[in-house]
């Protein structure tokens, strides 16, 4: 047989080869999606009219610079309020989110900011960064309280990232802060039920995000329809 003829010849396994090298890559990448999906923490779409359930809050006792319980859906962030970094856009999301509400006439959904550096963020300074963003008492509030309460609370129950642990020595002590590479939080937003359900999750620097919410709210109202 010449050589050619053996090239021929061999050229079936060659592409039975190239197949299954791209049945594979195929593979791979499918189930890499499906891996990104299980653990990715921005919400998913449950059916067209109910959310996923995720996790339970746990109850919680800790202080609002207004004095005001909040309502039966509610929407979650956290912030401090010498944050730096993504706290201000955060904030002005939420009130954006403030905003539309009031355009739609929904009075019953509340916005719960809770602060990361509690031991700075006094009821009286939250008040004064609640003017800044134009937050309605009676919808927004803003939390805070122990550090031994506030951090098991957003790791544990909300499942999200924060980290409020100096160094030893380093601690707030007579009114100083720390420092402020010391305070790292979640940008996510949280949409609550009134079983203290998480039902979605969202990037709060997306762009979208304020009408994500709308719309995910739009749905948890079909299942909790509003108390006026």
């Amino acid at each position: 047989m010449s050589a050619s003829n053996a090239r021929t010849a061999s050229n079936p396994l060659t592409v039975l080869r190239v197949v299954w090298r791209l049945l594979f890559v195929i593979l791979l990448g499918m189930s890499g999606v499906l891996l990104w999906r299980a653990f990715d923490t921005t919400s998913q779409p449950g059916s067209p009219d109910r959310l996923p359930v995720h996790q339970t809050v746990p109850d919680f006792r800790l202080l609002a610079h207004s004095g005001q319980a909040f309502g039966r859906i509610w929407v979650a962030n956290f912030v401090f309020t010498r944050c730096p970094g993504v706290c201000p856009l955060l904030s002005s999301r939420m009130a954006q989110l403030q905003t539309r509400l009031e355009e739609t006439d929904q009075p019953s959904i509340r916005l719960v900011s809770f602060s990361v550096d509690p031991e700075w963020d006094t009821p009286q300074r939250l008040s004064g960064y609640a003017d800044r963003y134009s937050a309605d008492a009676s919808r927004w509030v803003f939390l805070t309280g122990e550090l031994s309460v506030v951090q098991p609370l957003v790791r544990d129950g909300f499942q999200l990232a924060m980290m409020n642990a100096p160094p030893e020595g380093s601690h707030t002590s007579h009114g100083q802060p720390k420092r402020l590479e010391q305070i790292v939080h979640s940008d996510r937003f949280v949409l609550v039920d009134p079983e203290f359900r998480i039902r979605a999750y969202y990037r709060g620097d997306e762009t979208a995000v304020v009408e994500r919410v709308m719309r995910d709210i739009e749905i948890l109202r079909h299942e909790y329809p509003p108390v006026r």
